[in-house]
């Protein structure tokens, strides 16, 4: 399969703007020139290889940390509510009995206290926009280098209003329209920051999340295929 008719896959990890993104690309899809799979939040590098062959192209828009840290802490307290309702698991109305705030679970990872702190690991495990880290979806940095040469559109989402018709070009949509009522999934209010330590704690212990961000603002910056 070749690269004009190589199926483009949209992996879409949690709370990157996928919502807004997919939404979008729908819109559009009478303009679509190449074949494009828009994926949940299930689907992985890997997997997408396995369904649509080692050929198949990606595409992905990605966030910073502290960002996705707190948007994925939030959407879950609220259920997804208002744009989905999805209910809590056993395991995340337990992580959410003991913390309230994605800054007190942060604070927490460093705790002295052996109850709390082994509280907020099982939290960050519980809790499912988090369990499901930049990792699950790209395995690991070597395999992220390996797929180099498939990712078609690689963006941070604070870039997304200013790239986003270059992301729709790279995947084969050139006169795209951007509905104004595109469907979105964001915190409906403002919410409280990191404290330093906060911040401090969630740099150590999510080191890999801060390396693979690392690594997308390089394919970002080379500029994508």
């Amino acid at each position: 399969m070749n690269k004009e008719t190589s199926v483009i896959c949209v992996l879409h990890p949690g709370k990157t703007g996928g919502t807004y993104l997919k939404s979008v690309i729908r819109h559009n899809k009478g303009r679509w020139t190449r074949p494009i799979k828009l994926l949940s939040h299930r689907e992985t590098v890997a997997s997408t290889a396995q369904d649509f062959g080692p050929d198949r192209k990606l595409a992905f828009t990605f966030r910073d940390p502290f960002d996705r840290f707190i948007s994925a802490f939030e959407s879950r307290r609220r259920q997804g509510r208002p744009t989905y309702n999805r209910v809590w698991s056993p395991a995340e109305a337990t992580a959410f009995l003991y913390f309230d705030t994605p800054n007190a679970l942060a604070e927490a990872l460093d705790a002295t206290d052996e109850r709390t702190k082994s509280a907020a690991y099982f939290a960050f495990n519980a809790i499912i926009h988090l369990r499901s880290d930049y990792a699950f979806h790209f395995e690991s940095l070597q395999t992220l280098e390996e797929e180099r040469d498939n990712i078609l559109a690689c963006i941070d989402v604070s870039n997304l209003d200013s790239t986003l018709s270059g992301f729709l070009n790279h995947i084969g949509i050139d006169t795209a329209e951007i509905p104004e009522n595109a469907r979105k999934h964001a915190n409906p209010a403002a919410v409280e920051a990191l404290s330093d330590r906060a911040a401090t704690n969630l740099s150590q212990y999510w080191a890999v999340e801060f390396e693979f961000y690392a690594a997308f603002k390089k394919i970002e910056a080379r500029g994508n295929r």
